[in-house]
């Protein structure tokens, strides 16, 4: 959406949210936080993408600007400590909206809302390399109301893009009582147009201070696809009471309909991708159009950056949430073992370990574990800490099913992985059985996600109780739990308990 005026930036501490809704969203504590527009005075900034580590680029809809920006967050709680802007590159086009970086890290695709079009250029002084060739239906976008987003698949290298409101052939745009049918376009590795499927977005909230429907009050104003290949929608809508209104939507196409042959969506019979709320708050003054995810946090969260669009009505802020797989409080559903053990050792070196058994307990069969070695949802090992009664997640990995996961000859399954290269997670065993069932599991090196601790804080805080789960994904979700009131070892460095 193209709007006068300068940006808002905000960083989102996130979780996965698989088909199976794995991730979570919840907030970082910190209020909406000012940018540095820098001597270039950076404004306008609608879409944004992370670059590794503090770096991010963001497009500006007014002047085909693209700027890097250095946004530094606190490593435990993903509150934005710093955010700048650099020296623009000035690019081909007119209204760039969304912004996803190549895989070669010294290129990114950028969306513009004019024409449509989505081209390709050189970070390092925006050079234009390439063009993609967009399906005919997109030329009946609604002027203002167009390509708004865009997103890569950093798995596949595939690139994801929206209308922001409904094609003129495809229906009308949203009102108060209902939203609009979009399609959510997808291009293979190679810019191929590779699938299509309807979207429908939400209604307006209310009119924006004048009679009748404001153009620009309502739509999808980025899209996300996370490190597990699932796609997030950020929607965004103005009304008079809540002004700015945004959401975070996790999107399942399992069920939808490939709308890709449809000259019309009007007419036609389709289902559309089903969404799941993960996050909503308003502002008074921030118009958030962009979304990227940002570093791992201590505790195995990922960060979520949210950039806002200050279009001469809104300010250029900062805001921080958290993404996590774990849950931000213990299940109290999960299976219990008769005997278990926990062992953790922090040093921040390549020796550090994590190693967790739940033995002698009941698991009847081993359904109960769904089947890892088929590619989708897995594993997240959530370990939770209290204080004053209060539990919180103190640290966390996540393993998805497929890649390094086998049967075990008799029954169960095992992964092993000696690189531990996802989240530390070297090994894990999964038997069934009746009061001898078990669930073993050991992390190890640098990946290990939990914070170090400063003496005489302990590493983990036993008050009065710590928590460890293991929480599988897919549907039905089952999780096996162990809970420890004592502990034969509690250090900054070190912790050991067992039953």
């Amino acid at each position: 959406m193209r709007c006068r005026g300068g940006f808002v930036l905000a960083a989102a501490l996130v979780s996965c949210v698989a088909a199976v809704q794995a991730w979570t969203v919840g907030s970082s504590d910190q209020d909406a936080y000012p940018i540095d527009a820098g001597t270039g005075g950076a404004s306008e900034l609608s879409g944004i993408a992370w670059a590794g580590g503090s770096q991010y680029f963001a497009v500006s809809d007014d002047g085909a600007r693209l700027y890097p920006l250095n946004v530094v967050l606190d490593p435990t709680t993903g509150a934005i400590q710093s955010a700048s802007a650099g020296t623009a590159a000035y690019v081909t086009g007119y209204d760039l909206e969304g912004i996803a970086l190549a895989g070669d890290g010294l290129s990114a695709w950028i969306s513009d809302e004019t024409g449509p079009a989505i081209r390709r250029f050189s970070l390092s002084g925006g050079a234009e390399i390439a063009t993609l060739a967009l399906p005919a239906v997109f030329s009946s976008v609604r002027s203002n109301l167009s390509l708004e987003s865009l997103a890569r698949d950093p798995r596949s290298g595939a690139l994801w893009t929206a209308n922001e409101e409904a094609l003129s052939i495809d229906g009308p745009v949203s009102n108060f009582t209902h939203g609009s049918t979009i399609r959510v376009q997808r291009f293979d590795a190679n810019g191929n147009a590779a699938g299509q499927w309807a979207y429908m977005t939400d209604e307006i909230p209310g009119d924006l201070l004048m009679p009748g429907r404001d153009v620009e009050a309502s739509g999808v104003s980025d899209l996300l696809v996370l490190p597990d290949g699932e796609l997030l929608a950020l929607e965004r809508a103005f009304g008079r009471d809540t002004f700015f209104r945004s959401r975070i939507y996790a999107l399942d196409r399992s069920t939808a309909t490939d709308t890709s042959a449809d000259a019309s969506l009007a007419s036609a019979s389709f289902t559309p991708i089903s969404k799941t709320l993960l996050w909503e708050n308003t502002y008074t003054t921030a118009n958030f159009e962009g979304i990227s995810i940002g570093p791992r946090l201590a505790n195995g969260d990922h960060s979520l950056v949210l950039v806002s669009d200050d279009g001469g009505f809104a300010d250029q802020l900062a805001l921080t949430l958290r993404l996590s797989t774990c849950a931000a409080q213990p299940r109290n559903d999960c299976l219990t073992p008769g005997a278990s053990r926990l062992t953790v050792r922090r040093l921040g070196t390549k020796r550090d370990t994590l190693a967790w058994s739940w033995r002698k307990g009941t698991i009847p069969t081993a359904a109960l574990f769904g089947d890892p070695t088929t590619a989708g949802p897995g594993f997240s090992l959530c370990v939770y800490q209290s204080s004053g009664g209060v539990a919180a997640l103190a640290g966390s990995a996540r393993v998805l099913a497929g890649n390094n996961w086998t049967a075990m000859r008799r029954d169960g399954f095992k992964y092993r992985d000696r690189t531990a290269a996802v989240d530390g997670m070297k090994a894990i065993t999964l038997v069934p059985g009746t009061g001898k069932a078990r669930v073993v599991l050991r992390i190890g090196g640098l990946n290990l996600r939990m914070p170090a601790a400063v003496a005489p804080t302990p590493l983990l805080r036993r008050d009065p109780q710590v928590i460890v789960q293991l929480v599988k994904e897919s549907q039905p979700s089952q999780c096996f739990s162990s809970t420890y009131t004592s502990a034969t070892r509690e250090t900054a460095e070190r912790f050991a308990a067992a039953f």
